[in-house]
Formats: C-alpha cells, structure tokens, sequence
C-alpha cells in the first residue's frame, strides 16, 4: 500500500503541528504575493493563529481561493506539497540554518580529512572557519553518519583536481566542505516543483556552486536523503543549532 502523502493544505485544514512552520513558510514568502494577498496575510506568526488558521480552517474551499491571484504559482505548489518530504523540510529553513546544514553535511563526506588534521595550527584553522563544534562532530560522530562518503562526495563535486592527491591542506579542505554540503542542498532543490525549486535554491547561502547534480545511480539519492534527514533529527536540530540561526 502506497505511503499516505500529507499535503501542506491538509495539515493546515486539520490544524495538524505541522501547521506552524508552513504557516511561518507563507508568511515570509508574503512579499512575492501580489499586494492585494499580502493584505490578507497577518504580520506576524504570532497573529497567524488568531487570524489566518481559522480562516482557512473555516472551508475547505478557503485555500484554493488564495491561489486564484495572479502570481500565485508558489503558493499552489506549495499548498500542494508533500510535508513529509525533505525538500519541503529544507524550504522551511531560513538560510543561516541551511549553511549551518551544509556545513554539517559537508563535514561527513570529509570527515576522515579533518581527522588527518593533526597539527594544531591546522586544526585552530578549520576551527576558525567552521568552529569547535563542527570539528568535534567531524572527528568524533560523522564517521557513523555515512557507510561511504567518499562516493558520494564524488557525485556531488567530481573527482579532486590531480594536483591534490595528497591529503588537502586546510583554505582546500574547508571549501570542499562547503562546496559539497552546499551542492547537496542544491540537489535536493532540484527535486521540487517550480516555481518551489527557485526558491529553495535561492536561499542557499551561495547558489553559484555546484549542485543539481544527476545521480548515476538512485542509491546516492537515498544516501543523500537519508543523511540530511538523520542530521535533521538526530544532530543538527537536536543540537538546536538551526533554532539558533532563525
């Protein structure tokens, strides 16, 4: 039996928890709505839940007459989305939380090159760019995150230039990191429909590096999804860094 999909009009319809964050997703998207849409939006997310949740509640009709306005596309695609679905989750993010993300995931697929890092003016320098607690979770929890990092850093960026076959110093090490965590999210925006990729892409922290990449094989896009989920549940979130970066 196919999974039951939970669409972003069902969970606010039903005033599920999940109702919050795509009311607060909506509310900041409100300034890419036409003028006369934006009216009906509250100001802040505090005021959604007096005025905007029981309208919409009210009918079921309630959402799809918001979509009715010119220039609206998002708001239909967005209405229409799978809650459950990691790319949804990431548009959620504002963008200090998805660089804070990236970081992370970049530091898995590098993790046994940070651990190479033994020379303290080389650890204080990844520590300057990324800071402590990255590079703790780099040496210490990364290498449970992920069974093969190396291919799947491969897939994201290509394979290191030839110049660097020893093992990278740190200005290199740091921009793979981000390169790679940065292009994962990129990935991920591919997989959501227009004009919902835009957006998402749009709020990495530096949409001109790679990303978008086509996976040879499906089993680096579960690889993917599965290492940005378990960095959002168990590491990440549970550390409160990304509430900290809202």
């Amino acid at each position: 039996m196919a999974e039951r999909v939970m669409t972003v009009a069902e969970c606010i319809r039903t005033r599920s928890p999940l109702a919050g964050p795509a009311l607060a997703f909506m509310l900041r998207a409100g300034a890419q709505t036409p003028e006369r849409i934006a009216r009906l939006l509250p100001q802040t997310v505090q005021s959604a839940g007096e005025a905007f949740v029981p309208a919409l509640c009210a009918s079921p009709r309630a959402l799809a007459r918001l979509t009715r306005f010119e220039g609206a596309l998002w708001l239909r695609a967005f209405l229409a989305a799978d809650m459950a679905s990691l790319p949804v989750r990431l548009l959620f993010l504002p963008r200090p939380a998805l660089g804070i993300l990236a970081a992370y995931a970049g530091a898995v697929l590098f993790h046994r090159d940070v651990a190479a890092l033994v020379l303290r003016r080389d650890v204080l320098a990844f520590r300057e760019a990324f800071g402590e607690a990255l590079h703790l979770f780099a040496v210490q929890r990364a290498p449970f995150f992920l069974r093969d990092p190396e291919a799947l850093a491969l897939a994201l960026l290509g394979p290191a230039p030839e110049h660097e076959a020893a093992p990278p110093g740190v200005p290199a090490l740091v921009g793979r990191i981000r390169a790679a965590g940065l292009a994962a999210l990129a990935s991920r925006a591919a997989a959501l429909p227009p004009p919902l990729d835009a957006m998402l892409a749009a709020k990495l922290p530096e949409p001109g590096v790679p990303g978008s990449p086509v996976f040879p094989e499906e089993s680096f896009q579960r690889s993917l999804d599965a290492l940005l989920r378990k960095l959002l549940d168990k590491e990440v979130g549970h550390d409160g860094l990304l509430a900290s970066a809202t």
